[in-house]
């Protein structure tokens, strides 16, 4: 094994790349995510209902922000992180369809591989939990008696 590949290793847990690739591709939703709420509120100069755009604004504002702190959990490996990651990328996954359907494939096609390369991440296997060379030793500690101590 190579120093890069086995400094990637052990700065991943030992997944390879997909927690840091998961984390990014969240993490860029989110931020897509805010920038439409920058697009509607520019928007709104346009004549459109200040409620409305105010309103939808807003909802992208607290989704890219919701994105953006799931992101952040999955890049630090935390467990609640990975349920609405999951969630979000099976609503997106048919939004890309309709998408693609439609005739928008500058959108959809980016969304796509996006939503390929979490799903892919959050799929991914996950590294063997500290101490797992031996099935009846428990994590952290050796049993001297030879049974399990938890």
């Amino acid at each position: 094994m190579s120093r890069a590949t086995f400094a990637q290793s052990a700065a991943t847990g030992g997944a390879g790349p997909w927690p840091l690739v998961t984390a990014a591709m969240v993490g860029l939703q989110g931020v897509v995510a805010l920038a439409f709420a920058v697009f509607y509120v520019l928007e709104q100069s346009r004549g459109f209902s200040q409620f409305n755009v105010l309103a939808s604004a807003g909802l992208f504002v607290l989704g890219g922000l919701g994105l953006l702190a799931v992101a952040w959990g999955l890049l630090h490996r935390r467990r609640w992180a990975r349920s609405p990651a999951l969630t979000w990328q099976i609503i997106c996954l048919p939004v890309a369809v309709g998408l693609f359907q439609s005739g928008r494939w500058p959108i959809a096609l980016p969304l796509a591989v996006s939503v390929a390369l979490t799903l892919r991440g959050l799929f991914a296997k996950p590294p063997p939990p500290a101490g797992s060379g031996n099935p009846r030793t428990p994590p952290g500690g050796s049993c001297k008696s030879g049974t399990p101590t938890w």
